[in-house]
């Protein structure tokens, strides 16, 4: 047997089952189901939007309600202090230990 006959006989299967599925459906078919149509879907819809708003306004409320410690300006202030520090160092910090191992004055001769 060839592949495309193969093929054709593959196609012949899933269409006689597709049309087996399709008449079975149509026989088992309950016409006194009804499902819901869109209060529901627009109830939910709503609840998020609600959940939404709650969330935005316990948001703005606690921005309010926190204290703020420093200002802007003196955090940033402190962060270029750490970051000139850090910069002006020769060693960095992790290997200041490894410094006092070597005498620096012996080693500039």
């Amino acid at each position: 047997m060839s592949s495309g006959s193969h093929i054709h006989s593959l196609e012949e299967i899933l269409l006689g089952f597709r049309g087996s599925v399709r008449q079975w459906s149509e026989e088992q078919g309950n016409p006194s189901l009804k499902f819901r149509a869109s209060p529901v879907k627009s109830q939910s819809w709503m609840r998020g939007v609600c959940w939404a708003f709650a969330a935005l306004v316990l948001c703005v409320f606690a921005r309010h309600l926190i204290p703020q410690g420093v200002s802007r300006e003196a955090a940033d202030a402190a962060l270029l202090q750490r970051i000139d520090q850090e910069v002006s160092r020769t060693v960095p910090g992790a290997m200041q230990p490894l410094t006092e191992l070597v005498s620096w004055e012996g080693a500039a001769r």
